[in-house]
């Protein structure tokens, strides 16, 4: 399906112009995995991957990590490139799975730290600029890093307002994620602010599900002993109920993506 996709959004050429490989390897697996199964179970949220040339830089570069934003409705009511990564950075299961809010329901029970927040009200023009409602409380924990990135800070009762001219919001664009498993309404994904990955790059929800989907596949396929221990309940099994609703997530959401960004590739007059 991604193939597929990059090949419409492509000007020119055909598979033959795509790179060879996934565009991502895992780092040092081996060395997480290693001894009594129930041990490497526990350590899956150390797990990392790395970008390298392949389908995934591809799908990077013709897709021009394009976020599309969910503000109001179900359909696209803002879209923005977070463009391409300038670094070939690591990032471990728990810098994916604590920004994906989709994962709360069970990612919460086993890890603290979760990096997001529900947006409550967002507007943007650019002679005003950028503007965001979201809970203080909650806020605390994301307050500083947007603080360090330029964005000012009021309160207001039990809501924070997050405010940012044009100049910032061009240069430090909030990392946005939404929910595909639970809508609003049943129709409209809810919208979350996350705290940037570790180097300070953003990804848009598309590339963040093909991480995932990339790091489910690799497990199952080179860790099966360990896969099979997972879904029988075995002991050190705590991140199974996590791992598969990321299956869900992943097999819910990616062709509904793939299919949004068609739609709005189209309409917004992309090179189809």
């Amino acid at each position: 399906m991604s193939r597929a996709l990059l090949l419409l959004l492509k000007a020119e050429g055909g598979e033959e112009g795509l790179n060879a490989g996934h565009g991502i390897e895992t780092v040092a697996w081996g060395d997480v995995m290693s001894g009594d199964t129930a041990t490497g179970l526990m350590r899956l949220g150390e797990l990392r991957i790395r970008k390298r040339a392949g389908l995934f830089s591809d799908f990077l570069k013709h897709t021009d990590n394009r976020m599309a934003v969910h503000i109001r409705s179900a359909a696209v009511d803002w879209r923005f490139s977070y463009g391409a990564p300038e670094r070939d950075e690591e990032l471990s299961v728990a810098d994916l799975f604590s920004r994906i809010p989709d994962l709360k329901q069970d990612y919460s029970d086993i890890c603290s730290t979760l990096r997001y927040i529900g947006v409550n009200e967002l507007t943007y023009n650019r002679e005003s600029g950028f503007r965001m409602t979201v809970n203080k409380e909650r806020f605390s924990q994301l307050r500083a890093v947007y603080e360090a990135l330029g964005y000012e800070i009021t309160e207001e009762g039990d809501k924070c307002i997050v405010t940012c001219k044009t100049e910032i919001l061009k240069k430090e664009c909030p990392q946005f994620i939404h929910t595909y498993l639970d809508k609003m309404a049943g129709l409209i994904p809810w919208l979350f602010i996350a705290e940037p990955f570790p180097s300070g790059t953003r990804y848009s929800q598309l590339c963040i599900t093909y991480m995932v989907s990339y790091i489910l596949g690799m497990l199952v396929r080179y860790y099966p002993t360990h896969w099979m221990a997972l879904i029988q309940g075995d002991r050190g099994d705590s991140m199974w109920p996590t791992i598969n609703r990321a299956q869900q997530l992943v097999e819910h959401s990616y062709p509904e993506l793939v299919a949004e960004m068609i739609r709005d590739a189209s309409a917004t007059g992309h090179p189809l």
